[in-house]
């Protein structure tokens, strides 16, 4: 694509298919019915934020190498950002935005998920449980992509693994906390981490939902990784691979709300 930044013009035809399907506006490149699913998108391989899109979509994300196709598929496999639309995620997370009108009120965005995982519409917008001091120093397009939602999260340690001298083979392991035993390795995130020329001790990890694997019974949290800058304003910086619930119970937890760009 010439201009990165026409990227959501690009899928326009698209994205009117899902809206029109899906019975839903589109906030971003995401449908606001599946909203949370959409938020759960991973790549595989090294990505680079790209500029004037949030960093919680699939938009404000790019491969971070040149290539071109056609490519063989198992190449080509590394540079999809892959979304489960099917998974039956269970959350009781509430996303909020700014209003893009006069009032600049915060609401709700309608989502189609509940606590058990199942299809459920939201015919009554609730008001905030708790009252957001949104930062006054976002920008206006900040506020625009702004994403606001209350949520539990740990701080949990990192460690590099590569798998030769080029960093770009690479991905983060979360480590388990030496208070529940051995420290193994319970997640991992694919490829370096876009602006972070080295890896912390520590990153934090906020919870978005979790699933049952029916067939073993096992219940999966998903996390995000985040980062957070003086202001109190985070940016996304990969899913990890699903967890066990336990091991995500073992972690020390608290709540905190969010607020993403």
């Amino acid at each position: 694509m010439t201009n990165p930044g026409d990227i959501l013009n690009a899928f326009q035809g698209v994205m009117t298919s899902y809206s029109e399907a899906m019975e839903c506006d589109i906030f971003h490149g995401l449908p606001t019915n599946f909203l949370l699913h959409g938020l759960l998108f991973r790549s595989y391989h090294a990505a680079e934020r790209r500029k004037g899109f949030p960093s919680w979509s699939w938009a404000g994300w790019q491969s971070a190498h040149n290539y071109s196709p056609p490519l063989p598929l198992s190449d080509m496999f590394q540079y999809i950002v892959y979304v489960d639309w099917q998974l039956k995620l269970a959350s009781d997370i509430n996303f909020y935005r700014i209003r893009q009108d006069d009032t600049s009120k915060i609401e709700l965005i309608p989502s189609l998920v509940n606590q058990a995982g199942h299809p459920t519409r939201l015919k009554h917008s609730p008001q905030p449980s708790i009252w957001y001091n949104i930062p006054d120093t976002l920008s206006p397009a900040e506020r625009a992509q702004l994403l606001i939602f209350t949520t539990t999260s740990a701080i949990i340690p990192v460690e590099l693994h590569q798998w030769d001298d080029s960093p770009e083979n690479s991905s983060i392991l979360l480590l388990s906390s030496p208070a529940s035993g051995p420290v193994t390795d319970i997640s991992s995130i694919s490829g370096p981490i876009d602006g972070m020329d080295i890896v912390p001790e520590t990153l934090e990890f906020i919870f978005m939902g979790d699933y049952k694997e029916y067939e073993r019974d096992q219940k999966h949290v998903l996390i995000m990784a985040i980062k957070t800058d003086d202001r109190g304003v985070s940016e996304r910086i990969n899913m990890a691979s699903p967890l066990l619930a336990s091991d995500w119970e073992a972690c020390p937890t608290s709540e905190r709300t969010v607020y993403l760009i």
